[in-house]
């Protein structure tokens, strides 16, 4: 009796934070029958936010206030950017994961692939933990030797290694990270065992959501190259 009763907990159990990285494979074939991320999702969340906020911190104490700002000194200003920067975390990373699960069942659609929303909202929450990891050795870097003249770089990408000029390049570079191509290969695995696809479609939709983050990133240099140099008309 106890070990039915052992055997049917552990049928029971959904995807876990821990088994992604360990065990992916089990974790995929979990989320199938038993897609559950609220505990996952709570979680990202949080340190997310927690890893936006000591980035934001980091790089205010090290930025000259603006001109408005002069009343407030340095440290008051950072606790007001880590602020931001954890409310858009938290915001950001569940629509973010809305959205990119929203674009895979456009394509699994187009690819015949059988997954539910539900499945795909399931296994981004999870794979979201390597985009977190990435975050977190990044703030960790950013409190113990200060913010780059570079500070939106992941010490884990190649443009933390290969010297790019323009922004365009840099966000392309930064864009391939580690934690980003392991998290495309889990992506990939992900989808075959989930909506039952051949792993060469599996690769194609995750190569194209890999692309479509560096294009814009890309884009996202190009706009702040823009920014950077216009120049309002002098009154």
């Amino acid at each position: 009796m106890k070990t039915e009763s052992s055997s049917n907990l552990s049928s029971n159990k959904g995807p876990t934070l821990w088994g992604i990285l360990f065990a992916p494979t089990e974790q995929f074939e979990r989320m199938i029958d038993r897609p559950r991320f609220g505990w996952a999702l709570a979680a990202m969340m949080l340190v997310g936010a927690i890893a936006a906020a000591l980035v934001a911190y980091s790089v205010a104490l090290e930025t000259p206030a603006p001109e408005e700002a002069q009343m407030f000194d340095s440290a008051q200003l950072a606790m007001v950017y880590a602020s931001l920067g954890f409310v858009g975390a938290l915001i950001g990373i569940p629509v973010s994961l809305l959205l990119i699960s929203l674009i895979q069942k456009l394509l699994l659609m187009l690819f015949q692939g059988e997954a539910t929303y539900r499945q795909l909202f399931c296994l981004n929450t999870h794979l979201y933990l390597f985009t977190l990891l990435a975050s977190l050795i990044m703030a960790v870097m950013m409190l113990l030797l200060g913010p780059s003249e570079n500070p939106e770089i992941y010490p884990t990408s190649l443009a933390a290694l290969v010297p790019a000029e323009g922004a365009v390049l840099r966000g392309v570079l930064n864009g391939i990270e580690l934690f980003a191509l392991w998290k495309l290969f889990l992506a990939a695995k992900g989808l075959s065992v989930i909506a039952r696809l051949s792993s060469g479609k599996a690769w194609t939709i995750a190569l194209i959501l890999f692309a479509g983050g560096l294009l814009f990133a890309a884009l996202s240099g190009w706009f702040s190259e823009l920014a950077e140099s216009f120049q309002p008309p002098q009154g």
